[in-house]
């Protein structure tokens, strides 16, 4: 028995960057991730080209499953409910130390970590820092104009306002903008966590803060949480009313929440969760727009990035399985997606090899006449011919022997003269 090679490894830059999974199985079924519902009926799952998968309370998840993921580089975090808490986490889906030693280094150079203090307060307040300041300085600069920002805050929705204040021994005490923004907090926190581990970073390595298990969580998170979560706890804390479960957490299943931080990171997948701005009150500072994050916006923005088709015919199982790692079959045998042009050519070198006796062919968009390009592999009475800088597709008769198994007709390149055309019975033949 031949021994199958392992899956490939797409890059981060190119994989949506975090997907949910609440109330089902993972289970790994010819070769590809699929999510069992408690009726059978089964979704799969292109692990390949995903950063983060977060597994929420109802999920069991078999070894097989585990293991794929490993393979592939999907980290898999397990999680509370809307990734609120994040209990524990498997291996980064980089799985190098080029990120987290960079991450280290920055952090021991003090000339390179007031480096990024500065960028993270430009960010944050959509300002240069005052020059020829320490971090402690920057660090005290930053509490100050926070705690003129939470003042504006309550003032904008009439909420009454002393200071901030969290002890998680004494939760009942707390006022209840306080307690609101705890919650929303620990959110993002969640969030921020999970796309730190997704890019391959360390959660304990900060730069503002330090000493703490979340340092680099807390850092990231602060830049936006003005933008995201904060408002949105004044607005609640102003309606003390019981709000249900659709209304607070505003999920659509299988997708990221609109409020997340996962944006937070701009190594982390950029193609990921989207977020929602808030706008800040009058006369609070404003901070920069975060990276546009969407998965379809940021794919539109990207343009080496093209919609690729993949259709085959007899392909054996363990291909079908690996295509459905990376791309979504639609159909059978009918696989979609979308993906820079180094990853298509790996891709269709993965359909070559593990072809078989079946056949397949590639489409994706170009810029040519057509608008499209396509390649072959395995026997086929169609096959691609270039006709004065057009991709047409020539017949060959139905009783014409078999090619043998080739490798993909390029751009360009001809079809061998071998076979009689003149007894084709096709539509379109008026000979």
């Amino acid at each position: 028995m031949p021994i199958i090679e392992p899956p490939m490894k797409i890059p981060l830059r190119e994989r949506v960057s975090i997907l949910f999974v609440e109330r089902g199985r993972l289970d790994v079924r010819d070769g590809t991730m699929v999510v069992i519902d408690k009726n059978g009926e089964r979704e799969q799952l292109p692990i390949g080209g995903v950063a983060c998968l977060i597994l929420e309370p109802g999920t069991r998840i078999s070894h097989a499953a585990v293991r794929l993921a490993a393979d592939v580089g999907c980290l898999l975090v397990w999680a509370g409910e809307a990734a609120v808490r994040v209990y524990s986490a498997g291996r980064p889906g980089g799985a190098r130390a080029e990120r987290l030693l960079y991450q280290a280094q920055i952090a021991l150079d003090e000339t390179a970590r007031l480096n990024v203090v500065r960028k993270m307060y430009a960010v944050r307040f959509g300002e240069e820092p005052p020059a020829k300041r320490s971090i402690e300085q920057l660090r005290g600069i930053e509490g100050a104009r926070v705690r003129k920002m939470y003042e504006l805050l309550a003032q904008q929705y009439r909420v009454s306002w002393t200071r901030r204040k969290y002890d998680p021994s004494e939760w009942d005490d707390s006022d209840l903008p306080n307690r609101c923004l705890s919650a929303a907090t620990a959110c993002l926190y969640g969030l921020t966590e999970a796309a730190i581990l997704a890019a391959g970073y360390s959660p304990a390595i900060g730069f503002i803060h330090s000493g703490k298990p979340l340092s680099f969580v807390y850092d990231m998170a602060d830049i936006y949480k003005f933008e995201t979560v904060v408002p949105a706890a004044f607005k609640i804390a102003s309606h003390p009313r019981p709000r249900c479960r659709a209304e607070s957490a505003h999920r659509v299943p299988g997708r990221v929440p609109e409020d997340p931080a996962a944006g937070a990171v701009h190594s982390a997948a950029r193609r990921g969760a989207g977020r929602q701005r808030t706008p800040a009150p009058r006369g609070a500072a404003r901070g920069t727009n975060a990276p546009r994050t969407a998965r379809r916006s940021g794919r539109r923005a990207r343009r080496e990035e093209v919609v690729i088709v993949i259709v085959t015919e007899s392909a054996p199982p363990r291909l079908r399985g690996r295509l459905a790692l990376w791309m979504v079959e639609v159909r059978a045998g009918v696989y979609v997606g979308d993906y820079s042009v180094k990853t298509r050519e790996r891709l269709w070198h993965e359909v070559v090899c593990h072809i078989d006796d079946g056949s397949a062919v590639l489409v994706w968009t170009e810029s040519n006449e057509a608008g499209f390009d396509f390649v072959t592999v395995g026997p086929n009475r169609r096959v691609p011919v270039d006709f004065d800088g057009l991709r047409l597709v020539r017949y060959r008769p139905p009783n014409a022997p078999k090619q043998p198994l080739r490798g993909p007709l390029r751009p360009g390149q001809e079809m061998p003269e071998d076979e009689d055309l003149e007894d084709d019975d096709e539509p379109g033949d008026f000979g």
